[in-house]
């Protein structure tokens, strides 16, 4: 336990350092551990959990910016909000399908986030595809617990989702004029960088939705779509790399 508690301990102080040296000796005072205990935390990182941390005598660690997501980072972001409803993978079938096995076997009481780095299998309404190539968009599933049975329309929380998540990225990106199609899609120039998917699981003995599943599609930095694609969709700005 205590390696893993260290080991936590030197990830969350590389996150918060991302980009910058970090001596060892640094870490060992600071967490009252000797610098064998930090190189062992530190090769464990690297080597188990895929950490792009480099090595250098007499500078230390240093964390680079990863491609990929990761739970730690996020939560430091979010300011531990989500700290165990997180759940972080690089690539599955779709969020939305995670999302919906995850509450057939668990119960809901706060909101739980899934996040892919790629989907396989993404999809919006009707069913429809949702292009989710790895690194360049991001691609979520929050489940909402329902647990006052409170009758809410699903197009009115999607439009509403649709809006506060526009809101966001109009601080990141204060230049882009975001428009809105009903009831689910987010344009950008006509064409569309974000879609909004939500579904309810239905609680027959309740007679009422017992929790929602809202799934997020954004196109950040994506260039290359499929053919059927490309004059329909665009990135919100393939011009930059985004720290997602």
């Amino acid at each position: 336990m205590k390696n893993k508690s260290t080991q936590e301990k030197v990830v969350l102080e590389l996150l918060t350092n991302l980009d910058t040296w970090v001596s060892g000796d640094y870490l060992a005072k600071k967490f009252q551990v000797s610098r064998e205990t930090i190189w062992k935390a530190i090769n464990n990182l690297k080597n188990k959990r895929d950490y792009p941390i480099v090595s250098r005598k007499k500078r230390g660690y240093m964390l680079h910016t990863a491609p990929y997501l990761e739970a730690d980072l996020i939560n430091i972001y979010s300011h531990k909000q989500l700290t165990d409803n997180l759940h972080v993978f690089k690539e599955v079938t779709s969020t939305q399908d995670l999302a919906k096995q995850f509450s057939s076997k668990h119960c809901i009481t706060r909101p739980t986030v899934f996040v892919a780095d790629k989907q396989t299998n993404g999809y919006g309404r009707r069913g429809r595809s949702f292009y989710s190539p790895p690194t360049t968009g991001l691609y979520l599933s929050i489940i909402l617990p329902n647990q006052q049975q409170t009758v809410i329309q699903p197009g009115l929380l999607t439009t509403g989702i649709a809006v506060s998540i526009t809101h966001v990225l109009e601080k990141f990106y204060p230049n882009k004029e975001f428009q809105f199609k009903w009831v689910n899609d987010i344009y950008l120039n006509y064409h569309k960088v974000g879609g909004i998917l939500t579904e309810s699981i239905f609680d027959l003995e309740l007679g009422a939705a017992s929790a929602f599943i809202v799934g997020v599609g954004i196109n950040l930095t994506t260039v290359k779509f499929p053919k059927e694609l490309a004059s329909k969709a665009q990135a919100i700005d393939n011009d930059n790399s985004v720290n997602r």
